[in-house]
């Protein structure tokens, strides 16, 4: 019964992970640019695409927001060019701006809000200008 026990205890050892080429203690330190992070955001494009004359951008939005898991409370920007815009909310950007770039302002206006808010947007988070998607809605 001993040997048996000895023959795991081998077992065992040789299933751990093989040994890496440098050890963890002496990680090399380089000296890297800064790393640009893009405050360009996806779900915020998403809401501004236009699709051909029947389609909207919704069915898009909850993808993204139900199952890539973009949160649609975080402000972004539409262009990464847009160096002095303010990031805006997806909710805050399509009611300042439905009516410039649908067909039928309200229809598809309505149903990317309610993507968005389908996706879990708030309309009481308030934006770098202070104002929320409900005031403005108001």
């Amino acid at each position: 019964s001993s040997s048996s026990s000895s023959s795991s205890s081998s077992s065992s050892s040789s299933s751990a992970s093989p040994a890496l080429p440098f050890s963890t203690n002496e990680v090399p330190v380089q000296n890297l640019p800064p790393v640009s992070v893009s405050q360009v955001s996806p779900l915020l494009k998403a809401c501004t695409h236009r699709i051909p004359p029947s389609g909207v951008p919704s069915a898009l939005i909850r993808v993204l927001c139900l199952e890539g898991k973009a949160d649609p409370n975080v402000p972004g920007k539409i262009h990464e060019e847009d160096k002095d815009e303010a990031a805006v909310l997806p909710l805050i950007y399509v009611l300042r701006n439905a009516r410039a770039w649908y067909d039928h302002p309200d229809k598809k206006a309505a149903s990317v809000l309610s993507a968005l808010l389908d996706g879990g947007a708030d309309p009481n988070v308030v934006g770098a200008d202070g104002e929320s998607p409900l005031s403005l809605a108001l």
